[in-house]
Formats: structure tokens, C-alpha cells, sequence
């Protein structure tokens, strides 16, 4: 199993990584708010702090100098005044002060506060640097950033890791579905794991796959024997017939000749119904799987020479245009059978004096002939049963075939009707 990896067919682990990451971004955003918040508030409740144990130790220095005259030093404030203060207060508030470094004007927590003892009084003003939002912000997503950035490295090593590790087991198991065959009759040979889910699913798989081969061959056991089985009595039917038209045909009335030659036409339809419900089939099950080099243009001048003759039997008119080179790589066998039934469509419902019209241009192989006309879409005609005259002795299946044909190797099959001019035209892409 490869490691290759597109937008549209991602492998499990990768889609599983992309979720955890968007949960991880989601996450983070979040968390990055909340540790803004904390860290703002904290920051304050410090600052605050720092700045009450300052004013502490200014209310020492004032009880053991007892200055009378102010005392100023940068942040730093300690003013006489005349009121009798009886309880000291503290307030604090922002404002800009001039860094002593910075030379500008900073934003700064101001501590004013009111103390007396004895018959002084004082007001003390102390300064300190807040630390701004978006410092506080740049420091948040920075460091989210970088935890972040080692979180996704970390997870797609370990998705990568997990991938080859723990989902082996489940690799091994896709690969032996991709060579399951049933053709072969071996049951699935599935790996053993610890993993529980796994280990469920390869019992589940096991069991399904015995039971997919048991019913292969029975349907193919049932299907050969009833085609088997069928041909026989129809051939002997047939026989029968022909020995009584032969021994006494010349006895029989016109309508006894009429019921038996209606009665070796309805034997045939069935043999021929038969063997094409059998390559159907066979098709299904993909059981023609030897492929070749087939040159087309050739196969085609061949196939338009084998239908000469019947074609002048019909005075139908075959025409062929860019009849150009054209190498596709397929069974035989099928391309004998698709090229046949596209030939057989074009003579069987064609009409008296009509025209066949061939082309191969860039492996795209067009039929168009005269008829008549088709009720309802043309498509349809591509289903089991259907025909454009109902009243014909075909089964209805040769284009059945052909679009099987054209699904089992991919090609592009088109059916259209010309209601003006009479013409069905077929188109199959090769390529």
C-alpha cells in the first residue's frame, strides 16, 4: 500500500490527524484567551502588590525620618501635608510617566496613598511600569505559536508512525481483498492483530467470503448445467424438425410448413438467448481476464468483409471513412463479440436498400445505419430485453453486450436516433 496522498482520496490517518489539528487550533485559540485573561490579571494582582509592600517600607522610612519637607525620586513620592489623617487609604489608577531608558511617556500603575501618625500627616505617590495588552498578547501567541508548531510536528510523526504500525493489520487485510478472485475458490487468508475492532472485521470478512465463493459456484454450477441441459433438448427439438420437414414436408399444407419453420425459429432464439445469458454472465463474474495487443483497423477490415455478402443480400450500402490505426489491449474474444454485435445491430435493423456507415478515427469507432424509427430513448436499448421493434426475433441482448462489454473495460458507448433522416448512430470510445 502507498503512501501517496491527494486532496480527494486521503488515507484514515491523515483525515484523523486533520481533525485532531482543527481541534487543537480551535483549542488553542480558546486556551490562548484564557491564558491572556489569567496572565493579565495576575500581572495586576502582582503589580499591586509590589507596589503596597514599597508603600510599607515608605511608611518605616517616614516614622524614623519624620520628613517635613517633600522628598521626590523618580517613581517615587513623599509629601507633608496639613490634615489630620485618622486611617490611611490606598487608590490606584493608570497614567503615562516618562521612562528614565525609553525616553517616552510609558504607561505606569500609580499608587496614591494617605498616612498619618502622631499629629503628621503624609501623601505618598508611588510609579510602576504596567506591562501593556499587547506586549502581554504577543507573548501569549508566541509561545502558543511555538507549542502549537511542536504539537503538528509531533502528531504527524506519530500519525505517520501509527499508520505503518498500528494499521498494517488493516492494510494487509485491503490488499488481500484486491487479490481476492473468485475464479480462484480461495477464502480470504486475512491477517492475524490484537486489535479488536480488526479482528471482527477479518471474522466478518472470512465468513462473507466463503459464503461469496459457495454461492459463485453454485450459480455458475446451475447457470452451466441449464445452458447445458437447455441445449440439448433444443437441439434434438430442432432435429425433429428438420426431419419431419424433410420427410414430409412436401405432404404438409402451406400453414403446418409455416408453424413448423415458426417453431425452429422460437428452438434458435432460445439457444442463441441462452448462450448470451451465459457470456453475460461470465462477464459479470469477470472471468476474461487474458488481454492482448489488438490492432482494431484490422479486426474492423475483416469484420466489414465477413458482412459483405449479407449486407448485398439486403441491398444495404456500406460506406467507410478514416478507417485510421487504433491499439487497445483486451481479451480477443470479447472485442470478436462486441464488434459482432455491433455489426449483427447494424444489419438486423437495417432496412432493404439502406446504408452502413464505418469510421475509426483516434479510437473512436462510430456506426451509423438507415431504420427505423425507435420509440421512446435510445439508451434504454443498452438494457437486458429491450428492442426498438418489438415484433423482431432477437432476445434483445446483443447491445446488452456491448454495453457490458464497454463497462468491463471502460469505453465510452453512446446510442443516438436521427428522427429526421432516420439514422441510429452508435459511438464507442476506446480510449
Amino acid at each position: 500500500m502507498g503512501l501517496d496522498i491527494d486532496l480527494v482520496d486521503m488515507r484514515l490517518i491523515i483525515k484523523l490527524t486533520l481533525i485532531y489539528l482543527f481541534i487543537t487550533i480551535c483549542a488553542f485559540l480558546i486556551g490562548g484567551v484564557i491564558v491572556y485573561n489569567a496572565m493579565e490579571s495576575e500581572i495586576d494582582i502582582e503589580q499591586k502588590r509590589f507596589l503596597k509592600e514599597r508603600f510599607d517600607n515608605a511608611k518605616e522610612r517616614i516614622e524614623r525620618y519624620r520628613p517635613t519637607e517633600p522628598f521626590v525620586i523618580p517613581k517615587y513620592g513623599v509629601y507633608p501635608i496639613d490634615t489630620l489623617i485618622k486611617e490611611e487609604s490606598i487608590s490606584f489608577s493608570d497614567t503615562l510617566v516618562m521612562h528614565s531608558q525609553l525616553q517616552r511617556l510609558e504607561p505606569h500603575l500609580k499608587l496614591t496613598a494617605y498616612y498619618g501618625f502622631d499629629t503628621l500627616a503624609y501623601k505618598v505617590i508611588l510609579y510602576d511600569v504596567i506591562i501593556e495588552s499587547d506586549d502581554i498578547e504577543d507573548g501569549v501567541r508566541s509561545s502558543m505559536i511555538k507549542v502549537f508548531a511542536l504539537l503538528s510536528i509531533l502528531t504527524i510523526v506519530v500519525s505517520v508512525i501509527s499508520s505503518n504500525i498500528l494499521l498494517r493489520p488493516f492494510y494487509n487485510t485491503l490488499k488481500e481483498l484486491q487479490n481476492f478472485s473468485l475464479k480462484k475458490g480461495d477464502t480470504l487468508n486475512l491477517p492475524q492483530t490484537q486489535t479488536k475492532e480488526l479482528r471482527e472485521l477479518n471474522a466478518e470478512l472470512f465468513i462473507m467470503s466463503e459464503k461469496i465463493i459457495r454461492d459463485y459456484n453454485s450459480l455458475k454450477e446451475f447457470s452451466e448445467n441449464a445452458s447445458h441441459e437447455l441445449q440439448t433438448p433444443v437441439a434434438i427439438a430442432r432435429g425433429k424438425l428438420d426431419i419431419l420437414l424433410e420427410r414430409h414436408g412436401e405432404n404438409m399444407s402451406e400453414e403446418q410448413n409455416t408453424l413448423i419453420l415458426s417453431a425452429q425459429n422460437a428452438l434458435k432464439s432460445i439457444s442463441k438467448l441462452s448462450r448470451s445469458l451465459g457470456l453475460l454472465m461470465r462477464i459479470d463474474n469477470k472471468e476474461y481476464d487474458k488481454s492482448a495487443e489488438i490492432d482494431l483497423k484490422k479486426e474492423l477490415i475483416n469484420k466489414i468483409k465477413q458482412f459483405k455478402e449479407l449486407y448485398e443480400l439486403k441491398k444495404i450500402e456500406v460506406k467507410t471513412s478514416n478507417i485510421e490505426e487504433c491499439q487497445i489491449n483486451a481479451d480477443p474474444s470479447l472485442i470478436e463479440i462486441l464488434l459482432m454485435n455491433l455489426f449483427q445491430n447494424s444489419l438486423k435493423h437495417n432496412i432493404r436498400n439502406g446504408f452502413v456507415k464505418i469510421s475509426l478515427d483516434k479510437c473512436l469507432l462510430i456506426i451509423e445505419n438507415s431504420g427505423k424509427e425507435v420509440e421512446g430513448d435510445p439508451e434504454i436499448l443498452f438494457e437486458r430485453f429491450k428492442k426498438g421493434d418489438l415484433s423482431a426475433e432477437s432476445p434483445g441482448l446483443g447491445l446488452s453486450i456491448v454495453k457490458k462489454i464497454g463497462d468491463y473495460y471502460g469505453f465510452d458507448i453512446k446510442y443516438k436516433f436521427d428522427k429526421e433522416n432516420f439514422i441510429h448512430t452508435i459511438s464507442v470510445n476506446l480510449m
